[in-house]
């Protein structure tokens, strides 16, 4: 039954490349709806393919988790139709505005409109240093802490894998540090939007020295975070937000970013495990060179795991596992605190943890499989809906054509929501973004009151 999956696929992918033609889009084609279609377009369209014609009849490489389930299951058939399913609420909560105005006869309301209708709203370079080194200082601190509770910088480095899992091999009472640490990443976008806008010397130099110090602080939190999505991302939000204000795309940049996020799908993991297991990187990096093919089915395996999780959910949920009924937003809260320091013990499980036992391997959960355990069909329709509309509520809050301080914020959302298509766990989300949702909050809340600083 598996095969019957192909054509909801290949329906799924006409209507997303009909979207994405026919629609208006604003400043440089990037928009918040369209790096989220191209992820459905990998996830739901391109890997059920590669799936059911190459890896399931060649058994290419490894990844023995995706054969939980026999890919000829119906529960791939009604993956693809929730991934299509999604989709479409996706669109209809992107667009719900535009219908209700419609609706009402106020008439169509163009994208192209989203950012030249904002109110430009001009922020103070000053205010924007004053802002960068605040939060730089206390990411900063927070680092030094951290690193110093589990013996210092070169441990959380040499040992980054390692402090991935669930069994680190140093236990600190201050863990939760390492989520106020990614301060710095953000400090680093006040400083990157000075240096754009700036003429004043004194101001540009200051800029361009905080910005290659949080720079390289970022550099070293995302390397000890160990992942690969989240180091790549952040490296591509500045020529992003650079191509958006020019209204330009740069085809160099793209090419040399291309190649770029290859290499670190391709040999990122191994790059982790360096300090621990060198040898495991030249390995790759030979078999790479001895057998070029292999790239592509080793770059594709990387993306099949939102699509084998969202068929196993469909199997196990709720005859294995009863609906979560969104009890994941909760309990990502609770786990945001500093769970030694305050001796929380026995908090229940999050969605992830649940798909680590069924699958016996670290596979996360995606939007999709995040919203079937949720609620089932009814739960996908809601969180794609919402989802949508969330990214048409921020297409409108960070204009691509403001002050620079808000391309910048605008781009690191852009690849925020995009990811999370791939990791959907509220907890997931929301400590990845805990310092991206404080910095937005106070940037937001100094445009409107200005006079405060």
């Amino acid at each position: 039954m598996g095969i019957y999956a192909v054509p909801i696929s290949l329906l799924l992918f006409g209507v997303i490349v009909c979207v994405e033609t026919l629609r208006q889009k604003p400043r440089c084609r990037i928009d918040f709806l369209l790096p989220v279609s191209v992820m459905f377009i990998v996830l739901f369209c391109v890997i059920p393919l590669y799936l059911l014609f190459f890896y399931f009849s060649k058994n290419a490489g490894a990844g023995f988790w995706i054969f939980k389930n026999s890919l000829d299951d119906v529960v791939f058939l009604v993956a693809s139709l929730a991934s299509l399913s999604g989709y479409l609420a996706i669109i209809f909560g992107y667009y719900f505005k535009n219908i209700l105005h419609r609706g009402r006869g106020v008439g169509r309301c163009s994208d192209v409109t989203i950012n030249s209708v904002e109110k430009k709203i001009e922020i103070k370079n000053k205010n924007l240093l004053i802002i960068g080194i605040i939060l730089g200082c206390l990411g900063s601190i927070a680092l030094f802490f951290y690193a110093y509770s589990i013996g210092g910088v070169a441990i959380m480095i040499e040992l980054a894998a390692a402090f991935r899992g669930s069994e680190p091999p140093v236990i600190s009472r201050f863990a939760f540090l390492k989520n106020v640490a990614p301060l710095v990443i953000v400090s680093s976008y006040f400083f990157f939007a000075i240096i754009k806008s700036s003429s004043t010397r004194m101001m540009l130099f200051f800029s361009r020295v905080f910005f290659v110090i949080t720079f390289f602080l970022s550099l070293i939190i995302l390397f000890h975070q160990s992942g690969r999505l989240y180091l790549i991302t952040y490296l591509f939000i500045f020529p992003i937000a650079q191509m958006m204000r020019d209204n330009k795309l740069n085809y160099k940049l793209i090419i040399v970013g291309s190649i770029l996020f290859f290499l670190f799908i391709l040999l990122g993991k191994e790059g982790f495990h360096f300090f621990i297991d060198p040898d495991s990187f030249f390995d790759k990096a030979d078999t790479f060179s001895s057998n070029p093919i292999s790239i592509v089915s080793n770059m594709l395996n990387e993306f099949t795991f939102p699509y084998v999780t969202l068929a196993n959910t469909i199997k196990v949920v709720p005859v294995d596992i009863m609906y979560r009924w969104f009890m994941d937003i909760p309990i990502s809260v609770v786990y945001l605190l500093p769970q030694r320091l305050l001796d929380l013990k026995d908090l229940p499980p999050t969605v992830t943890m649940l798909n680590v036992e069924q699958f016996g391997a670290p596979i996360p959960v995606d939007l999709l499989s995040f919203s079937y355990f949720s609620m089932g069909f009814p739960g996908v329709l809601i969180v794609c809906f919402v989802y949508g509309f969330m990214l048409r509520v921020f297409d409108r809050m960070l204009p691509s054509n403001g002050e620079y301080i808000f391309v910048i914020f605008r781009a690191a959302w852009i690849m925020f929501f995009a990811t999370n298509v791939m990791y959907g766990n509220p907890h997931h989300a929301l400590v990845g973004g805990f310092s991206l949702f404080i910095a937005t909050a106070i940037l937001l809340f100094i445009s409107r009151r200005r006079s405060l600083l």
